[in-house]
């Protein structure tokens, strides 16, 4: 059973708690003494982050779910999820009058 789901109980898990969960592991890939062990960190950040994702909808831990699966390969996922994120995040741009749109934006967040 993965460490989140355990420290979950009936409770659930949020978002903070499993982005840390995720950064551990994150940090336990870049220490790892081989490149087996670095590969499962990176899997479980991955699997994690995107637990985390999912079950609330943060865009950090969406980005770094992103970022975990595009580092263990699994670029069609990462694109998605990073896809994803950017259309979320620029829903939340609102301007002064209520207005949600990408009038305001600048130039360069506009044609990503």
């Amino acid at each position: 059973m993965p460490f989140w789901k355990i420290c979950a109980g009936e409770q659930g898990t949020g978002e903070e708690t499993l982005g840390m969960l995720g950064r551990t592991y994150k940090d336990l890939a870049a220490t790892a003494a081989t490149r087996k062990r670095r590969n499962e960190f990176l899997k479980r950040a991955a699997e994690t982050y995107t637990q985390a994702y999912e079950a609330t909808g943060g865009y950090w831990t969406g980005i770094n779910a992103a970022t975990m699966n595009l580092l263990i390969g699994q670029t069609e996922r990462a694109q998605e999820l990073a896809r994803k994120v950017r259309d979320e995040c620029l829903e939340e741009i609102v301007d002064p009058s209520g207005d949600r749109s990408i009038g305001n934006l600048p130039r360069s967040a506009k044609h990503h």
